[in-house]
Formats: C-alpha cells, structure tokens, sequence
C-alpha cells in the first residue's frame, strides 16, 4: 500500500528492503523470456527464497490484462540459488508480454519486470472475416494445403467443410452449421495451430 506517491501511467520503480529481519521473499537474479520457433522459452534465477510457495509464468497482449500460463513449485525457504526454465507452448501470435508471479505460503506476491516478445510473423495464421456470416478464408506464411485443416466444433468434434485453395489461400465453406463459436485447425510445419472463429 503507497500513500503520497504520485505514480504515473508507465512508471517503473523497484521496491527494496534494508530490514534483515524481514527479507524479501526471492532474490531474482534474472528473468528472461524469448522466443523459439512457435513456442516461448521462459528462464529465472532466485539466489535466495523466503517462504515461497510458487511462481506463476503470466502473459497478456497488452499489459493490463494476464493470464496465468504455467505454475512452478517453488523452493520454500532456501539460501541455494535455483534456476527454473519452462515453455510456453501456446504464445500469443505476434507481440504477447510476459511477467514472473511469485506467491508467499501466506498468499503474499511479487511481480517481475515485463519482457516484450515477438514470434516470427512467418508462422503466424489469419483468418477472415471473422465474425462470418458464411465462409472463412484462411491466410499463412508457411505453405498450407486443404489436408492440413480441420472445422472443430465447440464439443471437439470434426465438421464436414467444402474448400477452394487459390493463390495461396484457402477458403472454407462449413455449409449451413448453426451460429456459434468453432475452431480452425491447422498442421503445419511448426506444429498444431488453432484459430477459435465466429459463425453468425
């Protein structure tokens, strides 16, 4: 809790403590996030942990809203330093942000620096228009063939389409399905990538 600071939209400020008798509850060495083909690889460093229950790896496309994307065990209390790595197998296409969660035993937390990651825009998929009132046209930098897509379902289950490779692009044709959500999916060389798409 602050009182009499006036903090501004985009000021940083670190916090710090000189009281040994109530440490802090990691000492983060360093907190790196970066980007591996279609995944995201996330490394940190604590030399010291005090009462700490977990970290939670958090993402967000725009820095106000997160999403928790892997929880990692902490070391409890410890003076050894542990270096944790996890993947994020999922990222955002394009520029996504990343932070580091770190949970006391108490419910406590601390937060990392944010680090900007960008995929290669290679590999990213677009589809269009989406909401759609009939078909769906889908648009790569990797090469994409008709054999590749699936139509999913919101109960997971495959739809039968009519599709039109042109120039590049594939268009789909689910027919007459009920408005709701689906999902495009598409293998590639990268692996599985889905796009959640809108039928109105």
């Amino acid at each position: 809790v602050f009182s009499n600071v006036n903090f501004q939209s985009g000021d940083r400020f670190t916090l710090g403590n000189t009281d040994n008798t109530i440490p802090l509850p990691i000492e983060l060495l360093s907190f790196q996030a970066k980007a591996k083909d279609r995944a995201v690889q996330l490394n940190w460093s604590a030399a010291s942990e005090h009462n700490n229950d977990y970290f939670s790896i958090e993402k967000s496309v725009d820095v106000e809203k997160w999403e928790s994307v892997i929880k990692v065990k902490g070391a409890g209390t410890s003076t050894v330093r542990h270096d944790y790595d996890v993947v994020d197998e999922k990222p955002y296409g394009g520029v996504s942000y990343y932070r580091l969660r770190q949970v006391d035993f108490d419910k406590k937390e601390s937060f990392s620096k944010v680090i900007r990651v960008e995929l290669d825009k290679r590999h990213e998929l677009f589809v269009y228009p989406n909401p759609s009132t009939g078909s769906f046209t889908i648009t790569s930098g990797d090469e994409i063939t008709s054999e590749q897509i699936k139509f999913i379902g919101a109960l997971g289950n495959r739809l039968p389409i009519a599709m039109e490779n042109k120039a590049g692009e594939i268009t789909i044709d689910p027919g007459t399905i009920a408005p709701g959500i689906y999902f495009i999916q598409v293998l590639t060389s990268t692996g599985l990538r889905s796009v959640r798409v809108v039928r109105k």
